[in-house]
């Protein structure tokens, strides 16, 4: 049996997939003009559903961490974040947006006072950021319930209450209440 397969060294690799992301997102964010108000569309692709810039939050908090930048295409990444983060609110967003957010969060530490991304929100902007880090927009600590979703949807407030805790220890978890 003869294999012809052609072989790619991890480094090789690892390029190709950093330019790819690089490419990728950069195009994306360089599409992006303002977030207030936030555009219709994104390299054609429509904005609107309750997870778009939820899930995009997310990808730029990961593209920043992995790539070890906080600039992409001249945006500075924590402030679009932050943007971001309150068109979600405006827009009701919530579960899987708001877990969205919390990763985002994360990815720039653990500890508030070195988060590039929370250091970089007003008070005001602080206080609209943490409503995403409650899951009481869609749990009912009181009864132990979620609000109209289905069981699965506890893993969603398990993971937010977990980063919230992980973020603001002081505070405990609101998830138990």
């Amino acid at each position: 049996m003869q294999h012809d397969e052609r072989r790619i060294q991890t480094s090789e690799l690892d390029r190709q997939v950093q330019d790819f992301l690089q490419r990728e997102v950069t195009a994306h964010v360089s599409d992006i003009k303002t977030l207030e108000p936030p555009p219709d569309r994104v390299v054609g692709a429509l904005t609107i559903g309750e997870f778009s810039w939820g899930t995009f939050m997310r990808t730029l908090g990961a593209y920043s961490e992995f790539m070890g930048t906080k600039t992409i295409a001249g945006h500075d990444v924590p402030q679009m974040i932050g943007k971001m983060a309150q068109v979600e609110l405006d827009h009701g967003g919530k579960t899987w947006a708001q877990l969205y957010a919390a990763m985002a969060l994360e990815c720039f530490g653990t500890n508030l006072k070195h988060n590039a991304l929370w250091q970089g929100l007003s008070s005001e902007e602080r206080q609209a950021y943490l409503a995403l880090l409650d899951p009481s927009r869609f749990y009912d600590s009181k009864n132990h319930k979620l609000i109209h979703l289905p069981e699965n949807y506890f893993g969603v407030a398990a993971r937010i209450a977990a980063i919230d805790y992980r973020t603001r220890p002081q505070q405990g978890s609101r998830l138990t209440g």
